[in-house]
Order: structure tokens, then C-alpha cells, then sequence
């Protein structure tokens, strides 16, 4: 199954229409180091707030075998059917900064 996720009120302009940035996951990386760097390769913009991040937890230093970080996403979903097995997760964020026009 793969992860990806997409965040929501970042738009920007891609051959002609909207789009919303998303991508995949790298193997460890948190949510919202994911969400950051996407929208930042993406559309060159800086995420500066997170909402729902303000009741992220995480286990870090409670052992260190694992680190487990829990948030709330603005909303997931889930592929029931079509060409591609896939869950995903929905951030509403604000970011600043240019926007990179070579998108």
C-alpha cells in the first residue's frame, strides 16, 4: 500500500488549472515534515502554520526503538476502488514567500 497525502488551501496554478500539491512519504518522515517539504519542492512556498498542529503529540525519548507522532488531519481517505491502493490525509495550512513559476 503506498502513503501519500495532499494538502488543501495551498493551490497553484499547472498547465492551465488548479491542483493541489501532494506526494509521497519518505520511509520515517513525519506528516508534517512531508507536508512542509512538499508544498515547499512543489510551489516554493514556505508552510508556516499547521492546522491541528497545536494537538500534535509524538513519543519521542519515551524509548528509543520507536517514535510514534499522532495529529489530526483536516481530513483522509481511502482508494475502494480503481487502478491504485492508496490512503491519504488532507492539511489546511497557510504558506508564504514566492511562488515558484517553473511548476
Amino acid at each position: 500500500m503506498s502513503l501519500t497525502y495532499r494538502k488543501i488551501n495551498v493551490t497553484y496554478l499547472r498547465k492551465g488549472g488548479f491542483e493541489l500539491p501532494g506526494g509521497k512519504i519518505e520511509p520515517f518522515e513525519s506528516l508534517i515534515q512531508a507536508l512542509i517539504r512538499e508544498v515547499k519542492e512543489e510551489t516554493g512556498l514556505d508552510v508556516y502554520e499547521i492546522e491541528g498542529n497545536e494537538t500534535r503529540i509524538d513519543t519521542l525519548g519515551i524509548n528509543p526503538e520507536f517514535d510514534v507522532e499522532c495529529l489530526q488531519p483536516f481530513a483522509a481517505y481511502q482508494t475502494v476502488k480503481g487502478p491504485v491502493d492508496s490512503i491519504g490525509y488532507y492539511f489546511r495550512c497557510k504558506a508564504k514567500g514566492e511562488r515558484a513559476t517553473n511548476m
